[in-house]
């Protein structure tokens, strides 16, 4: 088996994008503005089953049907996935997101009448040391103050996409409204009320992505997302090495000293203990939780829980979840690939901040299993993009996104 490389992966619409995530009703679809990396991978799978003489698609693997499996015939001598056919299922996606840019933290936040003098200001340094100071004086009569902008008025959460090379808000991919008229099979007429609308993203979005895999995909057109036999879906696809990341050190060690400035400022003393922020880029697939509902739960249990649940003492060991700002979903839905049912389960939503506390140590180890977790994510279905993280960001540090 072949080593696995990094690779970047440029996608730009040629036709309308239909990335399906749920209906809003049985009449309106509205597409993701991004590409999980899970559709990604059936997008490369397609383009694989599509190429290759032996595949059947009547025929059924292990209960699976359009699923990639290497069957080391002579036939696959020669044929260009074959290097992507072996290790199929050992190959790594991330989300594509609009032009590259990175989802918003739950920690940002905007002035609520959009004056325009702040910008998008990220506040978690200064809920982390507001908090740090509950928990450390718990006597004290000392309530946090209020955020407020420059203006004097409120600011309140802001969502959206982040473009970390220019250090401001980006929009979303433009999106194109359908509206169809469904047939009645029986009658061969319009049936009554069966308008519906389709939103997918228009053509000439472009979108980027990370795969790990043991070469270069061999194509330079892809098929995603939804009714590609009508001519949807097609994305132009330009492949180069990655770029070699930064050092996860230089970041831990900024937002040390950036957290020791807000604890200074909340009239707090030297932190004895080194916080690490995990900023999920994209939801996080959460492992199986025990019954009983949360609320019964103290706040402390609650973090050790999901900490467990999202695999964080095997990348962190004897790391305590201190501090979550996450956001909660339930997602299930139907298998395609088996015909089963997928059983609801929990996501934590992309922007979600999770911030370990650690013990002192080796801060060139602490460095290795950093680079480790934002390489391989957390919680489960990492390989399809679920769980990838960024450790210690900069625009915690820096706090205003202009």
């Amino acid at each position: 088996m072949g080593e696995l490389k990094r690779f970047v992966l440029r996608l730009t619409a040629r036709s309308p994008l239909l990335i399906g995530d749920r209906r809003a009703d049985t009449q309106y679809t509205e597409s993701l503005d991004h590409i999980p990396g899970s559709r990604l991978r059936a997008a490369f799978a397609r383009a694989i089953l599509s190429d290759c003489p032996l595949f059947d698609p009547a025929e059924a693997r292990d209960g699976r049907r359009w699923w990639v499996v290497y069957q080391g015939r002579p036939e696959c001598e020669g044929c260009p996935w074959a290097t992507w056919c072996r290790q199929f299922e050992e190959i790594r996606f991330t989300q594509a997101t609009p032009g590259g840019a990175r989802i918003l933290p739950l920690t940002a936040m905007g002035c609520k009448v959009d004056c325009g003098r702040s910008g998008v200001m990220d506040t978690l340094l200064r809920r982390l040391a507001w908090q740090q100071r509950l928990r450390e004086r718990p006597d004290e009569d000392w309530q946090p103050p209020r955020f407020n902008c420059v203006c004097g008025g409120r600011l309140e959460n802001r969502g959206g996409w982040y473009d970390p090379r220019a250090a401001r808000p980006v929009s979303g991919p433009r999106r194109q409204a359908f509206t169809r008229l469904m047939i009645d099979p029986i009658r061969g007429a319009a049936a009554q009320g069966q308008l519906y609308t389709l939103l997918p993203i228009a053509p000439g979005a472009e979108f980027t992505a990370q795969v790990e895999a043991p070469a270069p995909p061999p194509c330079a057109e892809l098929r995603v997302g939804a009714r590609t036999t009508t001519g949807w879906g097609r994305c132009a696809v330009v492949v180069t090495e990655a770029d070699e990341s930064e050092d996860v050190g230089e970041r831990i060690g900024r937002f040390q000293a950036a957290l020791e400035a807000a604890r200074q400022a909340a009239g707090l003393g030297p932190a004895r203990d080194v916080y690490l922020a995990l900023t999920l880029l994209s939801p996080a697939l959460v492992g199986p939780l025990p019954d009983g509902s949360p609320a019964q739960l103290g706040a402390a249990e609650s973090r050790a829980i999901l900490a467990a649940a999202l695999g964080l003492d095997r990348l962190f060991p004897g790391a305590e979840l201190a501090h979550a700002f996450t956001g909660y979903e339930m997602k299930g839905g139907w298998r395609l690939s088996d015909g089963g049912w997928a059983e609801s389960r929990h996501y934590l939503v992309a922007g979600s901040v999770l911030v370990l506390r650690l013990r002192p140590g080796d801060a060139g180890e602490l460095a290795e299993r950093c680079a480790r977790a934002e390489r391989l994510g957390i919680g489960e279905r990492t390989e399809d993009g679920f769980g990838q993280v960024e450790v210690c960001a900069s625009y915690h540090v820096s706090e205003a996104v202009r």
